[in-house]
């Protein structure tokens, strides 16, 4: 009996003819042809069998219509695993209520996860039957056997989940649910492209702003492990003319700046640029910046004019964290300060939109972990872009190509005692200068010796002199490091050619070797150099060497080498040894137009050097450390009793060799005037 009611419940309900055969003989009742016999009609009521399977979301209203036969709005509907068996767990249950015309509309309210979780289910009808035998009142699951469709409960949106399991997200942002959220499947390309250019926005924006931001060990002001902004390498720096005929220092940078002057100029810090006072920690050496092209900007003070000097073309400046996102562009006109949080900002309320409008899974573990992967990988990014980007200056280089050079000139430089041994031929020197002249321009010693000489020397932490190959000293060379060296190198030409002719040794000017401080000093051990008295310095060996014939003293027109207590020194032994040696032949004038001491140089500078000895004392000479000069100053008074006295004996040297040239000067004319009264004779015939 159970088995024919769960046959009926399976049928379309509607008007049926009852057809009788008598089962009395064997192989009766076999086909349908046996049944004609009329039994009568018979009507089974109820909906509607739907073979379309109809899908309710958790979250939301479900409702069912249908039409049939003899249903009426007592009548129920339920959500079961199966129609007439006793569930595991309540399920959902709806009342039918009129819809239009025939059809009724049975209304399960929200669906939820509680009662009903995501699977596949089976929509059961009961007509309740007070009447009968026994009397049904459809609240028994076995009560609700008519099968009218099939139901699934799909999870909300953004969520899969099936076989009554609990719904969940999908753990990839590039998964989405399927049609029937029951698993999760690639994303197709427009859902992905939308994830994928919203995981970017955030990777950007984290990387422009990281790409504006460092960490220095020793920050702005002294500080430790400072957050600063980006570095900004430097090609040079150098003074020009400007419109308004000052001269202004330019910084020209190894690649494009990016800096803006939104809201006027901007301070700036500069390290590794071996230059005294741009190296300053103090805050009184502030300097500011005005962008004037893509990778040229003017140096200012802290006060905003014009820094007349500054050289050098190594190191790199770097601004504040919130001035680098300020004045610095991602593109022009568009500072970091409003693209970056634009794409990291922007990033959370697109992921919202993208999951609500495609189904991607969005939450706040991922969008957390969207946030710090985008923090992290933007860090990477603009570390490695930092690494890669090129930031070495052309003189750079330009020091490897020269090093190359030199690794087949001296494979193996080897130290040498300090003093006499250390000097450099006039080849060397100019070859040296011809080398970086590029880049030498009409600067000095101090730019050379942070730019040139420690480079070049750094690895082996020799001086110049060993590091190109030394020789022993001729003459020693007293200077200013302030001279322009080009100026110096024309002095040691014209002094070399001079010393040449006069020996009448026959031999190359470019073979004369001459005793630099700068290059024949170990920058690297200046306190073994200096030694612990004036005896034991380089100087003093260097010059008492018996292979030196004199000292040639590089003068230009304001005779700055005489300021300087070292020079001081160096004259002071000069003189001691004039009165020790005879073949030794003292002071040399040397100027870029010839030695004044030989005639050779020009009437203007040989009267300038003069005019300004004349109102020179040797007692005004200072020196970088207080203590040298002091030490060198008691020195000259011990051995020469007074400046005054040293004073005399310097202008009587120089008026010697202004008497010298101005013989030459006189036989110059002479001879100028009987050559020109030969011409005339002659046109006169």
């Amino acid at each position: 009996m159970e088995a024919v009611r769960q046959w009926i419940s399976e049928q379309n309900p509607g008007v049926y003819r009852l057809c009788w055969c008598e089962n009395n003989t064997v192989g009766a009742c076999e086909s349908l042809s046996d049944f004609n016999a009329s039994a009568g009609m018979l009507t089974l009521r109820g909906p509607t069998k739907h073979a379309t399977s109809r899908i309710a979301t958790i979250g939301e209203p479900f409702t069912f219509a249908t039409s049939g036969v003899w249903i009426t709005t007592q009548s129920m509907m339920r959500l079961q695993h199966d129609c007439g068996r006793e569930p595991d767990v309540v399920m959902k249950d709806a009342v039918a209520e009129v819809a239009s015309g025939a059809d009724l509309s049975y209304r399960f309210g929200l669906i939820s996860e509680a009662t009903t979780p995501a699977g596949r289910y089976k929509l059961c009808w009961c007509q309740p039957q007070f009447q009968s035998v026994p009397p049904s009142a459809c609240t028994a699951a076995q009560e609700f056997l008519t099968f009218v469709a099939d139901v699934t409960v799909i999870c909300p949106s953004g969520q899969h989940g099936k076989n009554y399991e609990p719904c969940r997200g999908c753990p990839w942002f590039w998964q989405r649910p399927s049609r029937l959220r029951e698993e999760c499947i690639f994303n197709d390309a427009t859902n992905f492209a939308l994830v994928m250019a919203t995981v970017i926005c955030y990777l950007c924006g984290w990387m422009v702003l990281w790409y504006e931001l460092g960490i220095m060990a020793r920050g702005p002001g002294g500080r430790r492990c400072s957050l600063v902004g980006r570095k900004v390498h430097i090609e040079d720096i150098s003074s020009c003319p400007s419109t308004s005929g000052e001269w202004s220092a330019i910084v020209t940078t190894t690649t494009a700046h990016r800096l803006s002057n939104r809201f006027g100029t901007f301070p700036i810090h500069f390290y590794q640029t071996g230059h005294h006072m741009l190296d300053s920690s103090t805050e009184a050496c502030l300097y500011r910046a005005r962008a004037l092209s893509t990778r040229a900007l003017q140096l200012l003070d802290a006060r905003g004019r014009p820094v007349q000097g500054a050289d050098t073309s190594h190191g790199f400046f770097v601004l504040s964290c919130l001035r680098s996102t300020l004045h610095s562009d991602v593109i022009p006109r568009v500072p970091v300060a409003l693209a970056a949080p634009m794409l990291i900002l922007c990033t959370p309320p697109l992921l919202v939109f993208v999951s609500e409008e495609n189904e991607i899974p969005y939450s706040h573990s991922f969008g957390a972990a969207a946030a710090l992967g985008g923090c992290l990988a933007g860090f990477v990014i603009s570390r490695l872009l930092h690494f890669l980007i090129p930031k070495d200056s052309s003189i750079w280089y330009a020091l490897v190509r020269f090093q190359e050079k030199l690794r087949e000139r001296n494979p193996v430089p080897a130290p040498c005692n300090k003093g006499p041994q250390r000097a450099l031929t006039a080849f060397q020197i100019f070859d040296f200068m011809n080398e970086f002249q590029h880049y030498i321009r009409d600067r000095n010693l101090y730019y050379i010796d942070s730019n040139i000489v420690r480079p070049l020397t750094s690895e082996l932490k020799l001086s110049l002199a060993e590091v190109l190959g030394p020789c022993q000293v001729s003459w020693f060379v007293s200077h200013f490091w302030g001279t322009r060296f080009t100026y110096t190198c024309e002095a040691l030409r014209r002094h070399a050619e001079a010393v040449v002719v006069s020996d009448h040794a026959g031999t190359s000017w470019e073979s004369v070797s001459y005793w630099i401080c700068a290059f024949s000093n170990n920058q690297y051990c200046i306190d073994e150099e200096l030694g612990k008295s004036h005896y034991e310095s380089s100087f003093y060996l260097a010059l008492h060497s018996s292979s030196v014939q004199g000292t040639c003293m590089i003068l230009d027109e304001h005779a700055l080498p005489l300021t300087r207590s070292w020079c001081l020194f160096e004259v002071l032994q000069t003189m001691n040894l004039e009165k020790k040696r005879t073949d030794f032949v003292g002071l040399q004038f040397c100027t870029n137009t010839g030695v004044v001491n030989f005639g050779r140089a020009t009437t203007e500078v040989a009267l300038n050097i003069g005019k300004r000895l004349v109102h020179l004392s040797l007692a005004d000479a200072d020196a970088t450390c207080s203590q040298d000069r002091d030490t060198i100053k008691s020195l000259v008074i011990q051995e020469m009793g007074s400046f005054d006295k040293i004073d005399m004996v310097l202008r009587a040297q120089i008026k010697k060799a202004l008497v010298v040239s101005k013989g030459c000067i006189d036989d110059d004319f002479d001879l100028l005037f009987q050559h020109l009264d030969t011409g005339l004779t002659r046109v006169s015939l």
